[in-house]
């Protein structure tokens, strides 16, 4: 009876023992074979219920048949090479230093959680089913082809990137899109190899950070059923070209040229642009030099206009920011804008012509130089800024005023943080705050004497 009892014992607990085995590599079989027995602690291969550790400085190939496992933590320094099948029951964590390289097969199931690298490579199809990944490091697709995604969630933290160094694509199947949140950085760059470079955005794009397209290459947000949405904080950026047809919905920043150079943002099919989304135009060192957008298409322009100007311009010039090849169906931008609101403000007129855009420079408003800081004397530096920044004001301020603060504006107005300042640099933390454009106040006795736009990566 006590046997039979013992029996019944065991039988219960044999799952929980199965459920708790974990799988440790050891590589020693001499190689790097997943399904070599001799590699793993238990001399068995991982199985669906397996927890799986790959050490330090260790590397592992998934080269053929279908590999299983409930998660898989990559440690230390390691890689796991996946070129076949993996299906997952729960999560892949790719540690700092780390590395998943998956040149081609399926994944399937569960999260990958980024903390290292996850790069797509290689010409060979590669399919992700029912898989979330959260990147919070950098997510890179290099020198790959078409990537089929089955029912997947793309999450980009803030920080961290996705760079696209490929033609090819992210190519929703079956039923509905997948979709790709980005509050970090999307960027396509040059593969080294085609001098022009064709990436496609085949799924759903919530933009809340930095989308960024180098010169001749191109994101193509393509079908009827896609939606990109550029949101209030997200910023779309880039000399390249932006060709889109899918739902655009942008209420966020469009700013031609590259990070701190002018230029100009191709774009093609649909673009729109709705309150409180603005266009970012950079002005350089003279009158040729100035960002621009060139459209094939019938653009809706609605919303705001900031302008940075590195020299004053003579009356009358003319800065054609905008060109419609089709025809603008819709401009309603103010009448006037200005490039900064220092002591000396530069006031532009807004043109809207059939098929373009101008920029008409028409004076310079000095204003009382008693009573605000001039242009050279403000300075906010890193600008843009990632995790903070610092502002710079005359020292002789803290003498002339009782109370001097900082206020801390989003681009539609609403203060966002404030902070009295007892000496001449104050560090400003941008960490919390979302990718965008804000305004950044010195208010001395109630009285706003200078201000600053900053940018936030």
């Amino acid at each position: 009876m006590k046997k039979s009892t013992l029996l019944i014992c065991w039988a219960f607990l044999m799952p929980f023992f199965i459920l708790a085995q974990t799988h440790v590599w050891t590589g020693n079989g001499g190689n790097e074979d997943w399904f070599d027995i001799s590699n793993w602690n238990v001399n068995t291969i991982p199985d669906s219920n397996s927890s799986v550790q790959i050490p330090t400085n260790s590397t592992v190939r998934i080269d053929a048949s279908n590999a299983l496992a409930n998660s898989i933590d990559i440690l230390g320094s390691s890689t796991l090479h996946l070129s076949s099948q993996l299906t997952m029951g729960s999560v892949i964590q790719i540690s700092p230093n780390s590395e998943l390289i998956f040149d081609e097969g399926t994944l399937t199931g569960g999260t990958v959680d980024n903390e290292g690298l996850l790069q797509l490579e290689s010409l060979a199809l590669k399919t992700l089913s029912n898989v979330v990944i959260n990147n919070n490091s950098e997510f890179l697709v290099s020198n790959s082809n078409q990537i089929q995604l089955m029912n997947v969630e793309i999450n980009n933290s803030v920080g961290s990137e996705i760079n696209i160094a490929s033609v090819g694509g992210f190519l929703s199947q079956g039923g509905s899109p997948s979709v790709l949140h980005n509050e970090g950085l999307l960027s396509k760059v040059p593969d080294g190899i085609n001098p022009i470079g064709n990436f496609y955005l085949i799924l759903d794009v919530n933009n809340h950070g930095i989308i960024d397209i180098a010169q001749d290459e191109a994101f193509l947000c393509l079908g009827g059923n896609i939606t990109l949405q550029n949101m209030e904080t997200g910023i779309i950026r880039g000399n390249g070209t932006f060709d889109i047809t899918a739902d655009f919905i942008n209420t966020g920043t469009i700013a031609p040229g590259g990070e701190a150079t002018v230029g100009t943002l191709h774009i093609t099919n649909n673009f729109n642009l709705s309150p409180p989304g603005a266009l970012l135009i950079d002005i350089g060192n003279n009158v040729s030099e100035f960002d621009s957008i060139e459209v094939v298409g019938n653009p809706f322009l609605d919303g705001d206009i900031f302008v940075e100007c590195q020299f004053t311009p003579t009356p009358g010039d003319e800065f054609t920011i905008i060109t419609a090849t089709n025809g603008i169906a819709n401009c309603n931008f103010p009448q006037f804008v200005y490039a900064d609101l220092f002591a000396s403000s530069y006031e532009f007129e807004v043109i809207c012509g059939p098929d373009t855009v101008i920029l008409r420079y028409v004076r310079e408003i000095i204003l009382n130089s008693d009573e605000f800081v001039s242009n050279n004397e403000l300075l906010i530096h890193p600008n843009p800024a990632t995790e903070e920044t610092q502002l710079t004001f005359p020292s002789n301020l803290l003498a002339q005023y009782e109370r001097l603060e900082i206020m801390i504006y989003s681009g539609i107005g609403r203060l966002l943080n404030s902070f009295i300042v007892s000496s001449e640099t104050s560090i400003i933390e941008t960490n919390h705050l979302s990718s965008g454009i804000y305004l950044v106040q010195l208010v001395a006795d109630g009285h706003v004497i200078g201000t600053k736009k900053l940018m936030k990566l």
